[in-house]
């Protein structure tokens, strides 16, 4: 799980400070209840006409059941979205907020405003950070990195209810070091020891989670038990020695 963190250079420095910063995070609270706001209106207007197919007009061309069970899944993955904006970070968690406002510069055919399109840009990044459905499941990871350990175990009761089954081990794991964060060793050991058969079993997203950022590769139970001692040094300040 070591990443190793590359400080951007001038020349990669394209927008940043505090007012970017607050911009993207007020923008990108407005789009996130616009699409939870536009999705519930939609669900609603499917609703009715579920209803009427039933009463007086038959509607072959759509599958309402269907419909409806995606467009439930849309708001729970943007109430969540929604409830993570709402976590707050403790002040030094400041540089990570200001990492999100470094990127590259954009392609010069492009004629829109080299502001706009960075906002826009950093909007898909930001939604793709919060989403539990995500590779890397990145903002637990960079919470983690971070010694965000109050936000990590908000972040994982949030996500407990909207999940999928196969990203439960991943959060497991992330809860495990969340309570080591704040001084409960017992309860962390317990939750390294239930994602431990996820590894077992080849769980990929927990074997992503395991691994540096783009190269997933194959764990075995020494190796994770390995890296579980490595971060007992966490409950360490606040217990004394850690017996793994």
């Amino acid at each position: 799980m070591n990443d190793s963190t590359v400080e951007p250079t001038p020349d990669d420095t394209l927008f940043g400070g505090s007012f970017t910063c607050g911009l993207i995070a007020a923008r990108l609270r407005h789009v996130v209840k616009q699409r939870l706001d536009i999705a519930r209106s939609l669900l609603a207007l499917i609703q009715l006409y579920s209803e009427d197919s039933v009463g007086r007009y038959d509607y072959p061309m759509f599958e309402f059941s269907d419909l409806e069970r995606k467009l439930s899944n849309i708001i729970n993955n943007y109430r969540l979205f929604d409830d993570q904006l709402s976590l707050k970070l403790a002040k030094r968690g400041r540089g990570l907020a200001d990492k999100v406002a470094h990127i590259g510069r954009f392609e010069k055919a492009d004629p829109s405003p080299e502001f706009n399109v960075f906002l826009d840009k950093i909007l898909e990044a930001g939604l793709l950070f919060l989403s539990p459905y995500s590779a890397q499941v990145f903002l637990a990871r960079s919470l983690a990195l971070h010694e965000q350990y109050a936000v990590l175990m908000n972040l994982c009761t949030l996500s407990a209810s909207s999940i999928p089954d196969e990203l439960r081990p991943v959060m497991t794991f992330y809860s495990a070091i969340a309570y080591s964060g704040i001084g409960k060793p017992l309860k962390a050991m317990t939750n390294f020891n239930l994602a431990a058969k996820a590894v077992t079993d080849q769980n990929k997203a927990l074997l992503t989670a395991l691994s540096p950022v783009g190269k997933t590769q194959e764990i075995n139970l020494g190796d994770y038990y390995v890296m579980v001692r490595c971060l007992s040094h966490i409950s360490e300040k606040y217990n004394g020695v850690y017996q793994a």
